[in-house]
């Protein structure tokens, strides 16, 4: 991520010739860098390969924006029906009262029920093949 950031910062620089505008670039670009990083956890999230804060705590794969969003509202006494299993039900299972989560691969739902906690409720449902194959 930083190797990307690093080429487009050069390449913005070398088209900007105003050396005051170089340094508002450069400042903007390390602004950005210390939110993603700091701030959203995304560096932990690339070494990780998982999504995860910047306290390596659980995130959903969704936006910022939606996240940031999401942890304004009280879920406390809401119900969630999810479909797939993994780091957005140990997310939701902090901020809701309980979660009925369907999952469909079978070595997934064996590793990720090992970390469930209580208040939620993991369902293996294998696929069925309603169609033939062609």
């Amino acid at each position: 991520m930083r190797k990307i950031l690093r080429k487009i910062r050069k390449r913005i620089i070398t088209y900007n010739a105003n050396q005051e505008r170089n340094e508002i670039v450069d400042g903007r670009l390390k602004s950005i860098l210390k939110i993603l990083d700091d701030g959203y956890g995304h560096k932990k999230s690339f070494e990780l390969q998982k999504s995860v804060n910047a306290d390596g705590n659980p995130l959903p794969w969704f936006t910022y924006p939606a996240i940031e969003f999401l942890k304004q509202l009280n879920l406390t006494d809401k119900s969630v029906l999810e479909w797939g299993m993994g780091n957005s039900t140990l997310y939701f299972a902090e901020r809701v009262n309980d979660i009925l989560s369907i999952e469909h691969n079978k070595e997934w739902f064996d590793l990720i029920t090992i970390e469930l906690p209580k208040n939620v409720t993991g369902v293996l449902l294998l696929t069925v093949h309603l169609f033939p194959s062609f």
